[in-house]
């Protein structure tokens, strides 16, 4: 039983100016008694500069920082590759990569959440913050992929995410979630 005790929008903003795009919303519940604070990203996309989305991650890192509770986490679309320059995720220095760590224990975890041009990549993170008390199992990271969610790409033969069509209300997204349990509860976040 969770119950919502305060939620919140954060807009980013760069060189002093509010960018047009989405923010970042916080929200903190009560999940059985634990305070869980969660901070749902959907950052600014590969179509702006870096250092929009570098500036949504020192947001989100001093919003983060600022909070207390068993649980902390940011989750969302990072729309962040790795070949950005800078990093943006070299600015979440509080905070622990579920998918990095995952992979350092198992080799079994599919290569990304989005597929495009015939590359996967990892724009759909969990990143926990370093404050939180309930402890992640990596072991059970995973990159939630079904049959109603995959088609063949016809470019390159590959299975990858059936995007949703709004004319034919078919299809799922072009982005697969990822799911993580913690001491208690499961987390899954995507589109």
């Amino acid at each position: 039983v969770s119950q919502s005790r305060y939620s919140k929008h954060h807009s980013i903003f760069s060189g002093g100016k509010k960018l047009n795009t989405r923010g970042i919303t916080e929200a903190t519940l009560d999940v059985s008694g634990e305070t869980v604070v969660i901070f749902g990203n959907h950052w600014p996309s590969q179509n702006n500069p870096v250092a929009h989305r570098v500036d949504a991650a020192k947001l989100l890192e001093k919003l983060a920082d600022a909070k207390k509770g068993d649980l902390i986490l940011a989750m969302g679309d990072f729309n962040v590759i790795a070949h950005d320059s800078p990093y943006p995720f070299s600015y979440l220095s509080n905070f622990t990569d579920s998918e990095a760590e995952a992979r350092k224990i198992r080799t079994d975890i599919h290569p990304g959440t989005q597929y495009s041009r015939g590359e996967w990549s990892s724009l759909d993170e969990i990143f926990i913050h370093r404050n939180s008390s309930l402890k992640a199992d990596f072991n059970t990271y995973k990159i939630i992929m079904n049959d109603f969610q995959m088609e063949r790409d016809p470019k390159t033969g590959m299975m990858a995410p059936k995007r949703f069509n709004i004319k034919s209300g078919d299809g799922y997204s072009d982005h697969l979630p990822v799911g993580l349990e913690f001491t208690r509860y499961f987390i899954v976040t995507g589109k």
